[in-house]
């Protein structure tokens, strides 16, 4: 599988759990439904413009359309620890009193 069909099963995947259609992306992007759908299954190239306009429609980054996840965070006590006391203590009166 080349990279062109790789992105165009995630981009499809994507479109899916969006509840994107094929007409809707293509109207979005400005080609028509044959042109996304030849995309989504290989046959056309992707273009660094086209992806850059389908993660901001998909609101995802760029990298995901080529299989980079993003991995979450965690704010652990280690994290805390790093935060001066007296900064800390600060933060959560700010946040009792915000109202």
């Amino acid at each position: 599988m080349n990279t062109d069909s790789q992105i165009g099963r995630r981009v499809g995947t994507l479109m899916d759990a969006k509840g994107i259609t094929q007409t809707s992306m293509a109207a979005r992007m400005g080609i028509t439904q044959a042109a996304i759908s030849r995309k989504l299954s290989g046959e056309r190239p992707w273009f660094a413009d086209e992806l850059a306009q389908v993660a901001s429609i998909l609101e995802v980054p760029v990298g995901e359309l080529f299989g980079e996840h993003r991995k979450p965070r965690r704010v652990g006590a280690g994290a805390a620890a790093m935060v001066p006391a007296r900064s800390r203590k600060a933060a959560a009166s700010a946040l009792v009193f915000s109202g």
